[in-house]
C-alpha cells in the first residue's frame, strides 16, 4: 500500500486537515480509517507490515469483498444480511 501525504501526518495534522478535492477527502477518510483499523488491532501505523495487513483484510472482508462480487453473489449477500 503506498503511503500519501497523510501517512506522514501526525493524527493531530490529519485531523486538522481540509481536504481540497474529491480525491484527497477520500485519501484522507481511508488514512482514518486504517489508523482507527490500527488501534483497534494495536498495530503500528508507521510499520509498513501494517497497511499490507490492512489491505488484505479490506481485500477480504471490507469494501474489496464487495467490489468483487458478480451481481448475483451480491443479492445474495445483501439478502442474506437484511432478512429478519
Amino acid at each position: 500500500m503506498k503511503i500519501s501525504k497523510f501517512g506522514k501526518m501526525s493524527s493531530t495534522e490529519l485531523e486538522a486537515y481540509q481536504p481540497r478535492s474529491q480525491d484527497e477527502c477520500e485519501a484522507l477518510v481511508a488514512e482514518k480509517d486504517f489508523r482507527e483499523w490500527c488501534k483497534e488491532n494495536d498495530e503500528d501505523p508507521e510499520n509498513e507490515d501494517s497497511r499490507e495487513n490492512y489491505q488484505i483484510v479490506q481485500r477480504e472482508s471490507g469494501q474489496g469483498f464487495w467490489e468483487d462480487l458478480d451481481d448475483d453473489e451480491r443479492e445474495g449477500w445483501e439478502h442474506n444480511m437484511t432478512r429478519e
